[in-house]
């Protein structure tokens, strides 16, 4: 069981002892590839601090890079509709970027869960007198941490703010 664990079980083509592989590249006889593939919960949260600096700062070029540009994206901003392709996410955030009358955004108590090279970053955004909780997903693409989704909604007993956190 444990080589098998490891990767030396069965291979793909049942080849005793061959290396296996799974649908994202992951090759056992290549950990360091692998571990390169493996979302780092620092680099999710900074990516996610880098989310909000961007729209805290109206910045739309800062938060186009942000965004996955080879993987599927969607945004379900409150009260809109889902948002599906990488070019309606981010005319939707060039259209709110450009609002000089948009309330200052505070984000606070982020959390990292980690699956593989994806970290769902859970947080809370203050936004003058409201408090929403966002989610944030980020994947690996091109060796940097990219935004496929953003979804922020209403939170009726928010959290008070404290740091940053992995889990």
């Amino acid at each position: 069981m444990v080589e098998r664990a490891l990767g030396r079980g069965n291979g793909p083509a049942g080849r005793e002892g061959a290396p296996r592989t799974d649908p994202i590249g992951y090759d056992a006889a290549q950990p360091e590839r692998a571990a390169a593939r493996v979302m780092d919960p620092n680099v999710a949260l900074f990516a996610n601090d880098a989310f909000y600096v961007a729209f805290a700062a109206g910045d739309a070029d800062a938060m186009d890079r942000l965004w996955a540009r080879t993987h599927a994206v969607s945004c379900i901003h409150p009260g809109w509709p889902a948002l599906l392709g990488r070019d309606a996410v981010m005319d939707s955030w060039r259209r709110i970027l450009a609002n000089p009358d948009a309330p200052a955004v505070r984000m606070h108590n982020a959390r990292a869960v980690l699956v593989e090279r994806l970290a769902n970053v859970i947080c809370y955004e203050s936004i003058g007198s409201q408090t929403l909780v966002a989610t944030n997903i980020f994947l690996l693409e091109d060796g940097e941490a990219r935004l496929v989704h953003h979804q922020a909604g209403p939170c009726a007993d928010p959290p008070e703010p404290e740091t940053n956190a992995i889990q």
